[in-house]
């Protein structure tokens, strides 16, 4: 099946267009043969024949035509079968027809300057990302006999400013994009796509240009969350297939509607081979959890508090406070491991129906060190649908103090209504705050001198390796042992020197070796935007010779 976004399609739609306008006006003509004003000069010569692929047939054959219809006038002049009224009649609406034809092919090239305007500010955009730069195969221009316009692209510098908190499963870090005049492109920001977005219906090329932009947000996740759709995507019909999606509906992952109804209009491009990978990968973690639960008893042991009450004890079984230590992680990690299969099974269901869901597992659990990472990378699906629908509507960035503390607890009451539950979403964001303000003074003039140093990256472990205690301990609170079990499991880890150094210790030496990988993954990022700003050079470079 071809492709909706390749232009030449859309070019011979409008040429056929002018030229069934065209017919229909001489045949009409023909028909009410009724007298009109002589015109000797023959206008085919008005009319300079193209010398483009697209165009070069049909207009080659409006201007033969034209020619033929002068000399059948002549010969009927001559020999009495046409009269010069009919003649005349007929050149009036060949030049109606092309007058309409050339209407057109100035709409055309407008609407391509504008699609040019908007893939080099995709472009642009992939390359800051630090991803490929969008294909632009089908979007080769076809020049038209008149100059069209060259509509520019929305201006301004200005970004989002502050700090980007992001806002995951649990709750957490919220990350606010708001509107950015440099994605204007995959945000319907210009002009024309504002214009044609609101449009119930339009013209094939109009139509063309709507699939294009969908299929610019089907290729990219945060486009398809932000960009807006046209008002004919918003319907009950719609939003009924999107609430009960089956492989969605059931366990997740959470998708926001315009992404949804973005991959409907647009399916993203998916492979056989992504989607046996992505169910391989499924089972391998599968076959791993299985392992945990039979070989590794830690969360029935925290589930039904044996380690608290003694009963190891009573049973003459020797319990250390490593055993407290060694449960709280490994009760997080088979949480971790547990939503990753659930999550991930109902994903492929979905990979496989042709709708790519986000993955809700960014990261491996042991590889976090701050509450902000942790919740970016914990169920990162029910972030977006956070941000788009809780955060932002309370006022986004400019009140986050406040609205880290009303979408913990309503994180708290979406998971249940339990107190344990309503205590962790308290917990959390008496955690979050204090970090938050710690990374803001970290973010200021005098810090990033220090930044470069030893010193400021052991400072940064040292607190970070705290941030891991407290938030294991918050976590375990709301999801495993509630309020009641926290203490005995502090005092047991933390109130002995000789359990307390050595566990701190190693989590010390576990932040700085995600440090480490935060900086490889960095300079991986920095190389591949600098390749892709390589590659979106080169083709606009190819684009502004075409034109």
């Amino acid at each position: 099946m071809a492709h909706p976004l390749q232009l030449p399609a859309a070019a011979l739609v409008v040429l056929c267009h002018g030229l069934a306008l065209g017919t229909e006006a001489a045949a009409a003509a023909a028909a009410a043969a009724q007298p009109l004003a002589s015109q000797g000069a023959s206008s085919s010569s008005h009319y300079p024949v193209q010398d483009q692929e697209h165009g070069r047939g049909s207009t080659e054959a409006l201007a033969v035509g034209n020619a033929g219809v002068h000399g059948s006038g002549e010969a009927g002049g001559a020999g009495g079968g046409v009269s010069p009224e009919e003649v005349a009649q007929l050149q009036a609406a060949l030049h109606a027809s092309m007058a309409e034809l050339e209407a057109l092919q100035v709409h055309k090239g407008q609407l391509e300057a504008a699609l040019l305007a908007e893939q080099r500010r995709v472009n642009e955009w992939y390359s800051r990302q630090g991803a490929p730069a969008a294909p632009s195969a089908a979007l080769t221009p076809t020049p038209s006999p008149v100059k069209a316009a060259q509509p520019q692209a929305p201006s301004g510098d200005k970004k989002h400013d502050g700090p980007v908190p992001s806002v995951e499963s649990g709750g957490a870090a919220f990350e606010e994009t708001g509107w950015d005049p440099e994605n204007a492109a995959l945000q319907g920001g210009s002009s024309t796509f504002q214009r044609l977005a609101k449009q119930e219906s339009g013209t094939p090329e109009q139509q063309q240009l709507l699939a294009w932009a969908n299929s610019i947000r089907s290729s990219n996740p945060k486009a398809r969350v932000e960009a807006p759709l046209p008002l004919a995507s918003y319907s009950y019909l719609q939003h009924f297939v999107y609430c009960f999606y089956p492989p969605l509906y059931i366990a997740g992952p959470t998708i926001t509607f315009n992404d949804f109804a973005s991959q409907i209009a647009a399916p993203p491009r998916q492979s056989a081979r992504e989607v046996l990978t992505y169910v391989a990968r499924w089972l391998g973690a599968t076959l791993l959890m299985e392992f945990m639960s039979r070989m590794l008893y830690f969360n029935a042991i925290a589930k039904y508090g044996l380690l608290s009450k003694g009963t190891l004890a009573a049973a003459g079984l020797d319990v250390r406070p490593y055993h407290f230590a060694l449960t709280g992680f490994w009760v997080l990690v088979y949480m971790w491991l547990k939503f990753l299969v659930i999550w991930r099974f109902f994903r492929a269901v979905a990979l496989a129906d042709g709708i790519v869901p986000p993955e809700n597992m960014g990261r491996c659990v042991c590889n976090n060190y701050d509450i902000e990472g942790f919740w970016r990378s914990w169920h990162s699906s029910y972030n977006r649908w956070l941000v788009r629908y809780v955060y932002v509507p309370l006022g986004g960035n400019r009140t986050r103090l406040l609205n880290v503390w009303l979408v913990f607890l309503f994180v708290a009451a979406w998971h249940d209504l339990e107190p344990r539950l309503l205590h962790w979403g308290l917990i959390m964001p008496a955690a979050l705050v204090p970090e938050m303000s710690v990374k803001a003074l970290g973010r200021s003039h005098w810090a990033l001198r220090f930044a470069d140093t030893a010193l400021y990256r052991h400072i940064a472990a040292i607190a970070a390796t705290f941030n891991i205690i407290g938030l294991m301990c918050v976590n375990l609170v709301g999801f495993v042992v509630g309020m009641e079990g926290l203490p005995p499991l502090l005092s047991e880890v933390l109130g002995q020197v000789g359990t307390a150094v050595p566990v701190l210790f190693a989590l010390f030496c576990a932040v700085q070796l995600m440090f480490a990988l935060r900086s490889m993954e960095a300079q991986k990022s920095a190389a591949a935007a600098a390749a892709a700003a390589a590659a979106a050079a080169a083709g606009n470079g190819k684009q502004d010779r075409a034109m």
